[in-house]
């Protein structure tokens, strides 16, 4: 089992690097299908956040000046605020399978966002400039609310929401979102939310490390796999990964 809790934890930490989200869109259903209970999946993800296991991926975004450190902090900031909100919700409130669907429709429409008319521009070129990018404090704080409601009823990071975000409201490039949206992951944000999981009894602690061991070594792959490939593919990789998490969370 500690194997396959690894495995769960690489593959998403190698989509964690290459799209800047968290790795709960693959952590949840895959420990669902390990046969872990929704709850105590969402419980694990949660849990994931709080070691800096993006650290490395940062640090490669960096290097590439792809990272926007004063929006990834009010972003934190505001995700660290809500996202215990979001974790008594799917706890104590929502129907597991009502929010897992609603999810499902949300990202649907995001991926459409991401799935646009292809545009051919060589290797390496930059889409959006970052002179480009709006500078928003308020902006950033309420991407990160939103963001964190989410993170707290799905058990996500919330990169789904931060990445759409910057490249729609704020100008960001897909690129400059991903590592905008991994340094997000650097402090506890997922506190409070791994608390009222851990205090429900749902996050079990000896499933949890295997997953975080994981995601950290598979970040490392997945950021440096993002910096070498064009913007334009990165964006078209992002939306069809969304779109088939949809189809699994709106039917499956």
């Amino acid at each position: 089992m500690i194997f396959i809790l690894l495995l769960i934890g690489f593959l998403a930490g190698i989509l964690s690097g290459l799209f800047g989200i968290g790795g709960g869109v693959l952590i949840v259903p895959a420990l669902i299908l390990a046969g872990l209970p929704p709850v105590k999946a969402m419980g694990i993800s949660i849990a994931a956040l709080l070691p800096p296991v993006g650290i490395f991926g940062v640090l490669i975004y960096r290097r590439e000046k792809l990272v926007n450190f004063k929006a990834g902090f009010y972003i934190a900031l505001g995700l660290f605020l809500t996202i215990w909100i979001g974790a008594y919700l799917a706890n104590n409130v929502f129907d597991a399978s009502f929010l897992k669907r609603a999810y499902g429709v949300f990202l649907l429409y995001i991926s459409t966002r991401f799935l646009g008319p292809f545009k051919k521009v060589k290797p390496g070129t930059v889409l959006i400039d970052s002179k480009d990018e709006s500078d928003s404090t308020l902006g950033f704080l309420l991407v990160g609310c939103g963001a964190g409601l989410l993170s707290g009823m799905f058990g996500i990071g919330g990169g789904a929401v931060i990445i759409p975000s910057l490249t729609a409201f704020f100008h960001f490039s897909p690129k400059r979102a991903t590592g905008t949206s991994l340094t997000v992951l650097l402090p506890p944000v997922g506190l409070l939310g791994a608390w009222v999981y851990y205090t429900q009894g749902n996050l079990p602690v000896d499933q949890a490390w295997p997953v975080i061991v994981g995601l950290l070594v598979g970040t490392i792959f997945g950021a440096n796999l993002s910096v070498k490939l064009s913007e334009n593919l990165v964006k078209k990789m992002f939306g069809i990964f969304l779109l088939l998490i949809a189809i699994k969370y709106i039917f499956f």
